[in-house]
């Protein structure tokens, strides 16, 4: 592994632990959502610099943790226990925050400037 991957890795897995573990969230539902953004960070070559890496990860981590019981509770199946439905909504969504999140505000500025609340040229 690299230094560099390491380092990102080490870091983003601190700031997302801690700061869901300050908040009360559990932490089977963090590591999920972490190991998430993890994958996304895996796939997407976009993003560069460890800070935005970092940021990028806790983001997915913390997003994911937040909406994964939302989700669980759209895509209830009977048989399947709660804890397996948060895990796997957590994972599927820190994967798909660090495409979705930029997508979403992209098209919220478009709709702002739409509606006339953007900036005046």
């Amino acid at each position: 592994m690299k230094p560099e991957a390491a380092t990102t890795l080490a870091s983003a897995a601190g700031v997302s632990l801690v700061t869901g573990t300050v908040l009360g969230l559990p932490i089977a539902v963090l590591a999920a959502g972490f190991f998430g953004g993890l994958v996304a960070l895996a796939v997407s070559p976009g993003i560069s610099g460890l800070v935005a890496r970092i940021v990028s990860v806790a983001a997915s981590t913390i997003t994911a943790t937040f909406m994964s019981p939302y989700m669980a509770a759209v895509a209830h199946v009977n048989g399947i226990e709660t804890v397996v439905e948060l895990q796997g909504a957590a994972f599927v969504i820190g994967m798909g925050t660090q495409v979705l999140a930029p997508a979403f505000i992209a098209a919220l500025k478009r709709r702002i400037d739409q509606l006339g609340g953007g900036p005046t040229p």
